[in-house]
């Protein structure tokens, strides 16, 4: 035998080693694989999971509201077998019901019966455990409506009436505490600078209600701006006549009144002498005699008007 030979046999017998009762291997790793899944997915664990508080509240009838605050979730701490925890987490727990509709719990405790835990999953800790709860009477009342002008009108212009809100009030329903507090109810905010002349109608929203308290129905409010110019009025007092076209001995009245109106910036800055009552002469007889004529005003700026001129007519001697 040659050594070739030899370590071709050599070769051969590691081979069988390998491939020798293959069934019988192949069948125990499986069934190790399989003991070590049962031990591992048997294994007690423990896990927390967040369960969302869902909750029922007294209805509007009984008259009582819950001021104290309910938190969104409670934790469960969780113990099990590992599968039955991880299918568990994975799967999620619905929501647990608080239910508060006696209106009349000053705590509120959970319980584990509340929980829809699956068979081989038991709870070790919750928290909270209980909620501590505060009511208060459930009241309602209509509260004035003002509007939130913010700003000032542009030069020359002028509100000519208040801007009323329409409805006056609102009705507003809430705890005793707050709706008693409430002495007066604001819009949202008017920017009275983008206003022009003329009539301006606006739908607002009412804004800054106390949490926890809420509208009885509409949140809104109609209001009505009127803008005009920023007018302002005048008098001159002893004016002395002046005639056109002729001229008179004398005028009884030699003086009168006269009262003119224009925007503000504009009347205030008027001279006494720039305004001259007048009398036209034109067309009258000229002999002596004496003669009702009207008064008229000369020298009024442009955007000024006369309102009156006391008296109106004068009697003119010549």
């Amino acid at each position: 035998m040659t050594l070739s030979d030899g370590r071709t046999r050599a070769a051969g017998k590691k081979g069988n080693w390998v491939t020798r009762n293959l069934g019988l291997k192949l069948g125990a790793l499986t069934l190790g694989v399989l003991l070590y899944s049962w031990v591992h997915g048997s294994e007690d664990v423990r896990r927390s999971v967040d369960v969302d508080i869902l909750v029922i509240p007294p209805s509007d009838a009984s008259g009582r509201i819950l001021t104290s605050e309910v938190p969104p979730r409670v934790r469960l701490t969780l113990h099990g077998s590992r599968s039955a925890i991880n299918s568990l987490v994975s799967a999620s727990l619905p929501p647990v019901e608080l239910d508060l509709r006696t209106g009349d719990l000053d705590v509120y405790y959970f319980s584990e019966e509340q929980f829809d835990l699956p068979a081989g999953v038991a709870l070790s800790q919750m928290a909270p455990a209980s909620i501590p709860l505060s009511w208060e009477q459930r009241v309602e009342r209509q509260v004035p409506v003002e509007v939130d002008g913010v700003g000032e009108l542009r030069s020359g212009l002028v509100l000519t009436g208040p801007a009323v809100p329409v409805p006056s009030s609102l009705g507003v329903v809430g705890p005793e505490s707050a709706v008693a507090g409430l002495s007066v109810l604001l819009t949202s905010p008017v920017d009275l600078t983008t206003l022009r002349e003329g009539t301006v109608e606006r739908r607002l929203d009412v804004v800054g209600l106390p949490e926890l308290t809420r509208f009885t129905s509409e949140s809104q409010v109609s209001v009505t701006y009127r803008v005009g110019r920023n007018l302002e009025t005048r008098t001159f007092r002893g004016l002395a006549l002046e005639a056109l076209n002729g001229a008179f001995r004398r005028a009884r009245p030699a003086e009168v009144r006269v009262e003119i109106r224009g925007l503000r910036e504009i009347i205030r800055d008027i001279d006494p002498l720039q305004l001259v009552p007048v009398v036209d002469l034109a067309g009258l007889p000229m002999g002596p005699g004496t003669q009702s004529v009207r008064v008229q005003v000369r020298g009024v700026p442009s955007g000024v008007e006369v309102v009156s001129v006391h008296p109106a007519e004068v009697l003119i001697v010549r």
